[in-house]
């Protein structure tokens, strides 16, 4: 089983935010996301935000180390729940450092789409504090 990649946007907002964590996939444009291939390195890492010559590329990350990125890095903790009631996926955000939290109950058919969007959500906040920081 292998772990579901981040899509290009998110993979776009990840490098927007400044995500540089080392993953193993990365994307050059919109489509799939390609296998970074290093013999000399296993598993195979590298950060594709930060390095010079992969301006037009960004880091493919899984949607574990993303979330694990904006909760160590950010203080935002995302997670995706089954709504036992209503039975469909939704998604839980919390602000660590505010103390506040979000919680959509939307009909979201999977545990990856809706924790998709909780990561997409958490990348919207964070780039709101940046504008307001300025």
């Amino acid at each position: 089983m292998t772990e579901p990649l981040v899509p290009h946007n998110i993979a776009v907002m990840l490098k927007e935010a400044g995500f540089d964590f080392r993953v193993s996939h990365y994307y050059e444009e919109v489509g799939e996301a390609k296998p970074f291939n290093n013999r000399n390195q296993h598993p195979p890492q590298y950060d594709f935000n930060s390095r010079v010559g992969y301006e037009d590329c960004c880091s493919a990350p899984t949607l574990s180390l993303a979330a694990q990125w904006l909760r160590e890095v950010h203080g935002l903790h995302v997670c995706a729940d089954y709504n036992m009631i209503m039975k469909h996926w939704d998604y839980r955000l919390r602000d660590v450092i505010e103390c506040s939290h979000n919680v959509l109950i939307a009909p979201f058919p999977t545990h990856d789409h809706a924790y998709t969007a909780a990561i997409e959500k958490a990348l919207i906040i964070l780039k709101e504090r940046k504008a307001w920081a300025r």
